[in-house]
Order: C-alpha cells, then structure tokens, then sequence
C-alpha cells in the first residue's frame, strides 16, 4: 500500500517502541491530520498542479460514488501510521461529518474502538492553507508512557512514567511526505531483496475496514462494526 509515511526510518522506530512493549498495552490513540486539498475534494482541478503533464482527477477525490473524501483520500495514511505502528486493527467506529461542495467529506470527527479494547480519536480537515501543507499528529497513550508523532513540526518522542523517554532527532525536511518510499520499497522486494514491507495486505486490510465503518457510520448516525482485522 502507498502509504509514504509507513516507510520513514521515524516511524520504523515509532513500532519498534510500541510493538516492543515500551509503552505499555496501548489504551488510546488520539490521531489528526489536516491537508491544503480543499480544491480536489470540492471537485476543481488541484491548483499546484496546473503546469504538470498529469493532473490529479478531480472525479477519484470528489465523487461519493468512487470513494471520494477525506477518509479515503487522507484518513488512509494516518489509519495506516497506527495500524503499523500498534498493529492493532479497529473494531467499531462512529462518525460525523461535514460536506464538501461536491458532496464528499471535508471533515471528519470519529472515534472508534481497536481490536484490543483501546479507544480511538480521529480528526480529519481538508482546508489548510496551501502555503502550510499536510500535518499529521498522532499520540499513543499506554500503561507504561506514551508516545508523540507530528510531521509538521516534526517530532517523534517516547515518554515513560518511569523516566527512561527517547527522542529521535528531527528537522522540518524530515517530516515533508515522500510519495517515493514505498516505491523503493515494492522495487526492492520484487528484486528479492530482504525489505520490511510497512504497509502490507493486513494494513490495507484494517485501513480498509476502518474506512469503510467510518462511512457507514457517518450515514447512519450509529456506530458500526469494522471487523477488527
């Protein structure tokens, strides 16, 4: 799955954290992410484009019909960072929204239960400026401490109730997405190559699930069963 910010050796070391027991059993994750793509999601053309060969349509982004929004546009990649980072799938979620002119969402506020029993806070806005570009911000809370990860500004911190905190070292440039990671990524397996794959079938899968609760979710008023994976 292309889900740039799985492959940054930052959020390689976010999981080895989590995974590895540094915080504890997760207990609740608080995740927002805010994008500068008010114009696809309200079907015009993508205005930093406007001198590229190849546009982004504006049909796949704005369109109710071929999964167009924010959840499935933006919210993929967080929901991908935590389901990497945690391995933990969700099992409920609940949703409102707020529409785009094209009938899409341009917000999303939801919250949901993980496969373990934690819960879940997920935000989604798609009008920040251009001129600030994507920021996504996500804390892991657990029993034994927590663990902060923002791109913009770019930090990634491990706090313990003990003392012992970790902090990776990180500038702005960091934190700036690179569409070319999980390219590498699939070139490297299909060479043979001994790669972590961070965004595999079983990610897809829980960010699939999640996304597609979220909606049913936001349409029905009630919240709906994602399947955990």
């Amino acid at each position: 799955m292309p889900t740039g910010l799985n492959f940054t050796r930052f959020s390689a070391r976010a999981a080895e954290w989590v995974r590895g027991g540094r915080i504890g059993t997760v207990r609740h994750v608080a995740c927002q992410m805010g994008s500068p793509l008010d114009d696809l999601f309200a079907g015009r053309p993508m205005a930093e484009t406007a001198d590229h060969l190849f546009r982004p349509p504006p049909s796949t982004w704005a369109d109710p019909a071929r999964a167009g929004g924010y959840g499935w546009g933006q919210l993929s990649h967080a929901l991908a960072w935590v389901a990497y980072v945690t391995d933990l799938g969700v099992e409920q979620m609940g949703c409102l929204d707020v529409k785009s002119p094209s009938g899409v969402d341009y917000y999303d506020a939801a919250m949901g239960r993980l496969s373990n029993g934690a819960t879940l806070a997920l935000s989604g806005a798609s009008t920040v400026p251009k001129h600030v570009g994507m920021h996504t911000d996500v804390r892991l809370y657990g029993t034994e401490g927590m663990v902060h990860f923002s791109n913009l500004p770019a930090r990634l911190e491990l706090r313990r109730h003990d003392g012992r905190d970790e902090a990776v070292p990180m500038t702005d440039l960091d934190g700036l997405y690179d569409g070319s990671l999980p390219v590498r990524a699939f070139a490297r397996l299909c060479a043979g190559e001994a790669v972590e794959n961070a965004a595999d079938a079983v990610n897809g899968l829980r960010v699939t699930a999640a996304l597609d609760a979220l909606y049913r979710a936001a349409a029905s008023g009630r919240i709906e069963a994602a399947g955990g994976a």
